[in-house]
């Protein structure tokens, strides 16, 4: 049953986890996943491969979201959404982008904006707001939009602030604006004060929501505050 096979499935994951060269606790799997006919089966294994998602893990599972088969894409594409590590978003990006599936696109999506919010050291803040700007160049509705600004609300940059700030004056993601641009200027307000409190300030003249003003005024507050003591100490 359903459920045997899902515990069947992070056990195989666990165990290969514990391997202690990284690199090779795919391999079993993979060999399987190589030799095996069974599309069922090839599915299986797919989500264990995702449950382990070390790099070659990545690869295989990348590849079977263009297999022939559709059930086995599907597995494929599911298994990136729900990757453990942020090493996935870029594939997640490209299937969101060029994929004419709907559901595909909307699992895609979600797992790219969760992934934001994950740490990756080998993703610059920089990289993070030029793959938002591609997704979201590719949004078909408002819905997209805002999980698009899900996802920039965890970007570290004053041009990700300016790209919620942008959204802020549109009224259909406008709530999920103001959040990103809050976050985004909580988290740069140190070092880019002057322009966190003009992005806070617009989202002061627009926002109706109680609570959106509350943590804006706090944000404000905090930065201010921290000017103010900078300045101090400067003296």
């Amino acid at each position: 049953n359903d459920t045997g096979r899902t515990d069947a499935e992070r056990a195989v994951a666990s165990v290969a986890r514990k391997i202690t060269d990284e690199s090779r606790r795919a391999d079993i799997v993979l060999n399987a996943l190589n030799t095996e006919e069974s599309l069922s089966v090839k599915c299986s294994l797919l989500r264990v491969l995702g449950g382990i998602a070390n790099s070659k893990s990545l690869d295989a599972v990348a590849a079977a979201s263009q297999h022939a088969d559709a059930t086995v894409r599907d597995a494929a594409v599911r298994t990136l959404s729900q990757w453990p590590n942020a090493s996935a978003a870029k594939v997640l990006l490209d299937i969101y982008s060029d994929n004419q599936n709907l559901i595909h696109r909307q699992l895609a999506l979600r797992g790219f904006a969760r992934m934001l919010a994950l740490p990756d050291a080998d993703r610059s803040a920089r990289e993070s707001l030029e793959m938002c700007r591609k997704v979201m160049s590719k949004t078909r509705s408002a819905d997209e939009k805002k999980q698009v600004l899900s996802g920039l609300g965890n970007v570290a940059h004053p041009d990700a602030l300016a790209m919620a700030g942008q959204f802020v004056e549109i009224e259909a993601v406008r709530t999920e604006a103001a959040m990103a641009t809050i976050k985004i200027a909580a988290a740069i307000g140190q070092t880019h004060p002057d322009q966190a409190k003009t992005a806070i300030e617009k989202v002061l003249s627009v926002a109706q929501i109680p609570y959106l003003r509350e943590q804006a005024q706090e944000t404000l507050r905090q930065i201010e505050q921290a000017q103010s003591h900078k300045t101090q100490d400067g003296k």
